[in-house]
């Protein structure tokens, strides 16, 4: 016997998730884990006529310093390409959003980045204080990707995008001595 579907846990950290069937009638590789005190059960086993119904198999991991979402059981097999991209777009979209909201010190209109998707470059431009020694390109990940050392008392500049960086979502940090601003930047190649 094999699982024939899993199902997200009714309190599942991460929200909007579909239930996922397989390419083949059911999935033998599928573990059933226990629960340390900082993680939360994501997926569940079932249906209900399965031997381990309700058994947790995807967990999300949170201490307050570090997060991760562990499935165990093979994506590769999810039964559509559908399914698939939506599940891994819904799991982005909690990280992004988890990102965002652990990040953003500040939170204000005064700054800038344009063209936003940019293709080649953009601008990055901050009222009433000069960029710290540095802009910061990261991946949704925390990454660092690229950097780019910056001039003191500036605070309009006009960045190429390296040839190495793919189209995707990307975050953009700068720092000065009372203050952190992280933007999102979308790269379309």
């Amino acid at each position: 016997m094999g699982v024939p579907l899993i199902f997200p846990d009714s309190e599942s950290p991460v929200a909007n998730l579909s239930s996922l069937t397989w390419i083949f009638p059911t999935l033998w590789w599928v573990d059933g884990v226990g629960l340390n005190e900082f993680a939360e059960p994501v997926y569940r086993m079932g249906d209900e006529n399965y031997v381990f119904h309700e058994e947790v198999c995807a967990s999300y991991f949170d201490d307050g310093n570090h997060r991760a979402l562990t499935y165990f059981f093979d994506v590769s097999v999810i039964e559509t390409t559908e399914l698939f991209h939506e599940n891994v777009a819904t799991v982005l979209d909690h990280f992004e959003s988890a990102i965002l909201s652990s990040s953003v010190a500040e939170s204000t209109d005064d700054v800038s980045v344009y063209p936003n998707p940019a293709v080649d470059r953009f601008t990055f431009q901050i009222e009433g204080f000069s960029l710290g020694p540095e802009l910061i390109l990261s991946d949704l990940s925390g990454r660092t990707v690229h950097k780019w050392f910056v001039d003191e008392n500036v605070n309009s500049v006009v960045y190429n995008v390296p040839e190495n960086v793919q189209s995707g979502l990307y975050l953009l940090s700068a720092k000065s001595e009372d203050r952190s601003i992280v933007r999102r930047l979308q790269i379309q190649r």
